[in-house]
């Protein structure tokens, strides 16, 4: 804001320059009411002072060194109200103030601070956002994230955009919880209730492109602006406030050379996202035929991949793990594609001496920081060249599967953890395997279920019969009941080694048929 839009608002009120008039493009950047003598500690630059000056009513002499005081602040200039307890400024100040273009504006005893205040400070939240939107205009961000970033650093907005299903696509590093969202994953949906019917009604009514459209949603405080390129709607722009001072930004037509700025960089990042791909997947052409070791990842997402808008969400997704190999120690290179719509990484290992544990550890520790964190991974086990393709793909994604049913409280599998699940796995799908299994488990499958149960539990907590009670909240005299029930009905010896062994092999290719039988 400049002093010459102070005037423009004082004007109505019969205020007027009565010295400086020269000054009238100095920059305010902030506004002050002065009616204690002391003002040293508190002057800067761009400072904008009103007063009565009530407490300098009677001394000529400390007005005018308040005046220059002011000036040699660079304060923006000063507004006083003449008539209550001065009528006038020395003649001596005002040549002063006219001679450094130092700008003096009276009001008349009659204007109360509030009419005067109340538009000002709006009129100065607003300017100093075209400051800040100038500065965002003009700089060049890494890539979205950081754009998203800076506008909720300078604003306080919260803004992200999703797709046209509302499905999440780009978002700041910040939390998203508001009543729209709880969750700031690539591709996750909204939570609110009626989200789908805001979103059909935007399909619905907002089928053409028209300058500064957009949804006003007062109760959720936000608007949704839809985003077109070459006259087709692409995707949804979310732009989220707080407080009343940020309602009156986002309300604002500057709003829009803010949301111009997203759209454009959205462009350049799609455009940047590509060039990458494409250059990775060179890249891999040249490292793959080397002899270091090499392990196959599968990426389980939490959310499907929704293909409705104007680019391929793959990139998205492969720019997104690509940035977690990237952060992921021991490292070297990494080939991020999909395969039946199954996510799949090719990683090159700085090291030929690491550990599947550490490099299980690394890959958790960068999966944390990304926006697919509720992820999980699978390992294959370490090779040197890229053969049986097929195999290591289908071998990793069932490691996932397994994974995800037998131990959900994890996020990295590998290989030497649940490789043995996969044969397993595969046996399930054998007959003979399968008749075997039933033979064996056919009498002990007629039991009560409850028996069945202390059954299993016994047998995989080391035949430990105090573990087992506690597992089933039983005291130690019914399992040793049950258990003796269970020998006699089924005709079999606990006490065997060969016999416990067949019995957890049985019991694990069973539950493997039932998770994953379609």
């Amino acid at each position: 804001m400049y002093i010459k839009d102070v005037l423009d608002l004082v004007t109505s009120y019969n205020g007027k320059i009565i010295a400086g008039s020269n000054g009238i493009n100095k920059t305010v950047y902030s506004i002050e009411v002065m009616e204690v003598p002391y003002v040293e500690e508190w002057l800067s630059p761009g400072k904008l002072l009103v007063t009565t000056f009530f407490t300098l009513k009677d001394d000529m002499s400390a007005q005018k060194k308040l005046i220059e005081k002011l000036i040699a602040n660079e304060a923006s200039g000063i507004i006083v109200k003449f008539g209550r307890f001065i009528n006038c400024l020395p003649e001596e100040i005002l040549l002063l103030a006219e001679e450094k273009d130092f700008p003096i504006i009276s009001i008349p005893k009659e204007v109360s601070y509030e009419k005067i205040l109340t538009p000002l400070y709006k009129k100065l939240y607003v300017s100093g956002n075209v400051n800040l939107i100038e500065r965002l205009e003009k700089y060049s961000y890494e890539n979205m994230t950081s754009l998203l970033n800076e506008i909720h650093r300078s604003f306080g907005l919260v803004t992200y955009i999703e797709n046209l299903h509302g499905a999440l696509i780009f978002s700041g590093d910040y939390s998203i919880k508001d009543i729209w969202r709880r969750s700031n994953e690539l591709f996750s949906l909204p939570n609110y209730k009626v989200a789908n019917d805001i979103i059909n009604r935007i399909s619905l009514e907002y089928t053409k492109y028209i300058k500064h459209n957009y949804l006003r949603l007062d109760r959720l405080n936000r608007i949704i602006v839809p985003l077109y390129s070459k006259g087709s709607k692409y995707a949804l722009l979310h732009v989220v406030y707080k407080r009343e001072k940020q309602k009156e930004l986002v309300l604002n037509p500057i709003i829009f050379r803010i949301v111009d700025k997203i759209h454009s960089s959205i462009m350049g990042e799609i455009v940047n996202i590509q060039r990458k791909s494409l250059l990775n997947k060179n890249n891999y052409l040249n490292w793959k035929q080397k002899k270091s070791s090499k392990l196959v990842l599968n990426i389980s997402l939490p959310f499907i991949i929704n293909y409705d808008t104007m680019f391929d969400p793959e990139l998205l997704l492969k720019e997104e793990v690509g940035q977690m190999l990237k952060n992921t120690e021991g490292i070297d290179n990494f080939y991020v594609f999909l395969n039946n719509n199954d996510v799949y990484a090719i990683i090159s290992l700085s090291k030929e001496d690491l550990t599947s544990s550490s490099i299980s550890h690394n890959l958790f520790e960068a999966l944390k920081n990304t926006k697919i964190h509720s992820s999980y991974i699978a390992m294959s086990r370490a090779f040197k060249y890229i053969d049986n393709y097929k195999n290591k793909l289908e071998m990793t994604k069932k490691m996932n599967q397994i994974g995800m049913k037998q131990h959900d409280n994890t996020k990295v599998f590998s290989f030497e953890k649940l490789g043995i699940y996969t044969i397993l796995l595969d046996l399930s799908n054998d007959y003979y395997v399968m008749d075997y299994v039933n033979n064996i488990l056919k009498d002990i499958k007629k039991m009560d279920v409850e028996l069945f149960k202390t059954l299993k539990t016994f047998l995989f907590s080391n035949q430990n019969i105090s573990k087992t009670g506690k597992e089933l909240l039983l005291n130690r005299k019914t399992v040793s009941n049950r258990l003796s029930k269970i020998e006699r009905e089924a005709d079999i010896d606990l006490d065997n080694p060969e016999t416990i062994f067949i019995l957890q092999f049985c019991i694990k290719i069973l539950n493997l048929k039932l998770d994953f039988s379609d």
